[in-house]
């Protein structure tokens, strides 16, 4: 059995149905021939894995297979974010990293990314050339040998790089104005790879932490480890019954962030982002190009023009915001989930680094999340975020014909642009915008939708699903802002 197709930062497949050891072998042995192709100096590999069931197993499965081809693995020894991977790739100048993780997918999914070797997520011509390995391999052009074997011959070392990361995290920040502040801090690690990392991070920079779902739990009680809020019930409930000043979540990969404020009222990630890029121009001084996904709020372009910043928007997929990092001078890249990269770090999604960028925020202006938002709209104005997941018979044609026959009008406001590089996207004269982009994994159509008052928002919805046809709403979301 293979059926196995690399998309955005890898693939993902149920376990037990299309993720088997068996398949598993075959991924590594596709990794192993795309960079032994590419690669002229000795090949070494960074292997890690999330807290789901097997996942242990399944990384060692892959270090066996890239030791038999020869690649030196640093096998890291116990459940770690994929964020710490990447970021050894990189300090370590490595030729790539293997993460075993089924990130936010519910537990019965399993997964494996790809890191390249410049510490982000790989290119979609790298995805597309692997893949393209593995279909032509058959199980016995497999190579294997064991772990034990394999540790002996010095072919994969038992890697330790928490202490490396962590320091690297801590010098990104004022410590100082942190434990000077001292918030009490919820960290809500979701049963996955966060355990131990998040809570201990900010314990270690100067917060008062406690923390919930710190325990492993491979099927994670029962909840998606995705930190949006339907997943995030125990931490709101906790932060209600608390004195904390703020709640971080991390997902299942650690490399995602939610957040809730002090009475337990879930931010999202549309309001996050605008408060980091504000930090790290105002309070650290740093400066670069901001990069979004399409799908982000027009707020960042907003800021951007009071404060002269350049923007890039990109089409979906974190690896298309590490293409302009590889390229400019950055700051900040960002997408609609929940994931950012900053500046002096990895061309990568970190949720650890952007709960310890948030702290410190906090810290150097003596203000709640609550307080901070209140002043980003006093000086930019608010914006009303939302979005919906749709399910239609065909997708195929969908956007093709949407383009054929782009309106001029869109709930009752005049089409000022359209563009088309993912999705297409309708920016309204107003300053409204809706965006239709289907989904490449699911048989879904997701509608976006940002205006300066609520109904508006609901309105551009309303006639998102009118422009597609579409059958109904399979996946309910709340308002975010």
């Amino acid at each position: 059995m293979k059926g196995i197709e690399f998309g955005i930062d890898g693939w993902r497949a149920v376990i037990a149905d299309k993720f088997t050891f068996d398949n598993v072998r075959l991924v590594a042995q596709g990794i192993a021939e795309y960079l032994k192709e590419r690669v002229e100096e000795e090949i070494k590999i960074a292997v890690g894995y999330d807290t789901r069931f097997l996942s242990d197993n399944f990384a060692e499965a892959i270090s066996e297979v890239l030791a038999a081809n020869d690649i030196r693995v640093n096998h890291y020894y116990a459940a770690c974010p994929s964020p710490l991977i990447s970021y050894l790739v990189k300090s370590d100048q490595l030729s790539g990293g293997v993460v075993v993780t089924g990130s936010h997918k519910p537990p019965r999914f399993n997964g494996i990314k790809f890191k390249a070797s410049y510490g982000g997520p790989a290119s979609a011509d790298m995805m597309h050339r692997i893949g393209e390995k593995i279909a032509a391999l058959r199980d016995e052009d497999v190579k294997r040998t064991s772990i034990v074997e394999a540790i002996e011959s010095g072919k994969v070392v038992i890697e330790n790089g928490d202490k490396e990361y962590l320091n690297h995290l801590l010098s990104l920040v004022d410590t100082d104005a942190i434990k000077s502040f001292a918030p009490a801090i919820v960290t809500d690690s979701m049963h996955g790879a966060g355990i131990g990392y998040l809570s201990g991070l900010l314990n270690r920079a100067g917060c008062m932490v406690y923390n919930i779902r710190e325990d492993l739990n491979p099927i994670f009680a029962g909840v998606n480890p995705e930190p949006i809020a339907r997943n995030l019930e125990e931490l709101s409930l906790e932060m209600k019954k608390s004195e904390a000043v703020v709640g971080f979540a991390v997902d299942g990969d650690a490399d995602h962030l939610g957040v809730m404020n002090n009475w337990g009222g879930y931010i999202s990630p549309q309001q996050i982002f605008p408060l980091l890029l504000l930090h790290l121009i105002r309070n650290k001084r740093w400066n670069g190009i901001v990069v979004k996904t399409a799908a982000v709020t027009s707020m960042i372009d907003k800021i951007a023009r009071v404060l002269a910043l350049k923007v890039r928007e990109t089409t979906a997929g974190f690896q298309n915001i590490t293409a302009f990092m590889l390229e400019e001078d950055f700051l900040i890249g960002g997408e609609e989930s929940g994931g950012y990269s900053f500046k002096n770090h990895i061309p990568e999604r970190d949720g650890l680094l952007s709960a310890l960028m948030l702290t410190e925020m906090m810290a150097m202006e003596h203000r709640t999340i609550a307080k901070l938002l209140n002043s980003l709209y006093d000086e930019f104005g608010a914006l009303y975020y939302d979005k919906r997941s749709l399910h239609v018979q065909t997708r195929d044609t969908l956007i093709d014909d949407l383009r054929a026959r782009a309106p001029g009008i869109i709930a009752g406001a005049k089409v000022d642009d359209v563009r088309m590089e993912d999705g297409i996207k309708y920016i309204m004269r107003n300053g409204n915008w809706l965006l239709i982009r289907a989904s490449v994994t699911e048989p879904i159509v997701k509608v976006y939708a940002e205006a300066g008052d609520i109904a508006e928002t609901q309105e551009l919805l309303d006639a998102g699903g009118e422009m597609i046809g579409a059958e109904a709403t399979i996946e309910p979301i709340a308002l975010e802002i």
